[in-house]
C-alpha cells in the first residue's frame, strides 16, 4: 500500500492497514469541526503485529520551518488529538475502512510516535537543519506518557522501521 504526504511516497508492507487520517471523512467533516484547533496527524497504520504507528510528516526541503519547540508542540497536539479522535471514528464514522482503523488501533497492544522530518541540504535563510537527536529528545519529553520511545525519522536514516519513503517524481 503507497500514500502519498505532500511530496513523499509511504510504501507500507502488505498486511497493514493505513489511512492518511487528516483526510478521512469523519476527521473533516464530524470530529474536527467540534471546535477550533483540532489537529490530526497524517498518516495512522496498524502493523500486522498490533503496533499503531501515529505518523507526522513534514517536508522543509523548499521551505522554511517551525522552530523546533513549536514542532514538538504541533507534533505533541496532533498525536493528542488524533487518539482522542479513535472511540468516536470507531462508534460513529460513516466509512467501514475508518472503522476498522479505530477499532484495530482501540486494540492495539502498542503505540509508536513518529515524525518524519525532510530538510534541506544546505540552510534555507535564518532556519538551520535540525538535529534529530534534539528533535528526538524534546517530542520524548512531550509524549512520553503516550510513547516513551518516539522515532524522528527522515528517508535516509529510518530507524528500522518497515515502511519505505521515496520522492514523489
Amino acid at each position: 500500500m503507497t500514500i502519498n504526504v505532500d511530496s513523499l511516497s509511504f510504501s507500507f508492507p502488505d498486511l497493514w492497514n493505513v489511512v492518511k487520517f487528516d483526510d478521512t471523512a469523519f476527521y473533516r467533516r464530524q470530529f474536527g469541526k467540534m471546535w477550533q484547533g483540532i489537529k490530526a496527524v497524517d498518516l495512522l497504520a496498524v502493523s500486522d503485529d498490533g503496533t499503531a504507528y501515529l505518523i507526522e510528516v513534514k517536508d522543509y526541503r523548499n521551505s522554511s520551518q517551525k522552530g523546533p519547540d513549536e514542532l514538538v508542540g504541533m507534533v505533541a497536539a496532533k498525536v493528542f488529538d488524533t487518539l482522542a479522535a479513535q472511540i468516536p471514528c470507531k462508534l460513529n464514522a460513516n466509512d467501514d475502512v475508518e472503522k476498522r482503523i479505530a477499532t484495530l488501533v482501540s486494540e492495539c497492544r502498542k503505540l509508536v510516535v513518529v515524525l518524519h522530518v525532510e530538510q534541506p541540504v544546505v540552510p534555507l535563510g535564518i532556519f538551520r537543519p535540525y538535529l534529530p537527536a534534539n528533535l528526538q529528545d524534546k517530542l520524548r519529553r512531550r509524549v512520553r506518557p503516550i510513547h516513551a520511545h518516539p522515532l524522528v525519522i527522515h528517508r535516509r536514516a529510518m530507524a528500522g522501521v518497515l515502511w519505505k519513503v521515496q520522492l514523489n517524481p
